[in-house]
């Protein structure tokens, strides 16, 4: 009679059970649609965020917001059937629990294993032991719940089970709720994005700022700054061609003067040009002359003339040249006067040294 109790009271429990998980995901789809309209995501807790932390408690049955802590920690979990940690992300747009302890299986996200029997802890020691298991924002999954009440039937309740829990969304917006503290976070969010909207129109530096502040903030522009903006546009417009034409006069001055560069120095080069042509014309000029004169005593570039023969000319080397007697005789053609040109043996010739 005692063992018939026993299977009924057991196969009740799972009806309740049944008829809980079919209640619960209502709550859930509910839960997920003020998360949306909040903009809010749950996180799985293992990576931590870059936001604040907020610390609650729940006294006389309600959730009680206690403190934002921006840097470092909050005060540690005395106890974890009334206490909560969550961070967020620094734009507000994620939450989750701060869980220091966890065992999660490898093959599911935000499924978390706890290896004792029961529901909750009494009480912990420090903040090292807030895990997902004793907090009061986790269920058992919902794929456990029939499987350990069946598990329980047919051990009559005499098994202690491993459970698998998850974070619970519907326990997560019922505490952003009873505590006021989503209330808070939309503050939060609306002084962080007032402070980008003003900090990025302060930074406005060129056109294409200004292009991309009135793209960004066209439909929501609570401090009428968008016309501000236009305005500091037309400005860096008129700017803008006032500088571009600065530039183009420097660029034009910038082309006279180099084209004047160079005419100047092509105007040199002419110049040079023509000096070195005057100047060997008058040479050759003065060489004729001075061939078509050549006397007996003329002093060439190697030294006087002592004899002429028809076009062949003697004459006596100033100093002595290697490969040459004292007196060579040279073709008139090869003559060249003193006053021009020195004189040198150039592979057995005699030749002009300019």
């Amino acid at each position: 009679m005692l063992l018939m109790k026993k299977i009924l009271a057991q196969f009740l429990l799972l009806y309740c059970a049944v008829s809980a998980n079919a209640q619960s995901q209502s709550d859930v789809v509910n839960a997920s649609v003020k998360l949306n309209e909040w903009g809010l995501t749950i996180g799985d807790s293992l990576q931590p965020l870059n936001g604040p932390y907020v610390h609650l408690r729940k006294e006389d049955g309600k959730w009680k917001f206690e403190q934002f802590t921006s840097k470092g920690e909050p005060a540690p979990v005395k106890n974890f059937t009334s206490d909560e940690v969550l961070q967020f992300s620094a734009d507000f747009t994620r939450v989750q629990p701060d869980f220091r302890v966890w065992l999660q299986p490898s093959s599911k996200t935000n499924v978390y294993l706890c290896l004792t029997a029961g529901l909750k802890k009494e009480e912990g020691n420090t903040r090292s032991d807030y895990n997902p298991c004793d907090s009061s924002l986790t269920s058992v999954s919902d794929s456990q719940v029939t499987s350990n009440v069946l598990l329980s039937v047919i051990t009559l309740g005499t098994r202690s089970i491993r459970r698998q829990v998850v974070i619970d969304p519907v326990k997560v917006v019922s505490l952003l709720e009873e505590s006021q503290l989503i209330q808070k976070v939309m503050d939060l969010r609306t002084e962080r994005w007032l402070s980008q909207y003003r900090n990025q129109f302060t930074a406005i530096d060129s056109t294409r700022d200004i292009e991309s502040f009135v793209s960004q903030y066209a439909s929501k522009d609570p401090e009428n700054l968008l016309p501000q903006a236009n305005a500091k546009r037309e400005m860096m417009l008129a700017k803008d061609a006032e500088r571009a034409r600065a530039q183009e006069i420097a660029a034009n001055e910038r082309r006279e003067a180099s084209e004047q560069e160079s005419r100047r120095r092509q105007a040199a080069r002419e110049a040079a040009e023509q000096a070195r042509q005057l100047a060997e014309q008058q040479k050759n000029m003065a060489t004729l002359e001075f061939r078509r004169t050549l006397t007996i005593g003329s002093k060439t570039f190697c030294g006087p003339v002592i004899n002429l023969r028809g076009p062949m000319v003697q004459i006596a080397i100033n100093a002595p040249l290697a490969g040459f007697t004292a007196e060579p005789w040279l073709d008139k053609n090869e003559i060249y006067p003193a006053t021009l040109a020195g004189c040198r043996n150039n592979n057995g010739r005699l030749q002009p040294v300019w």
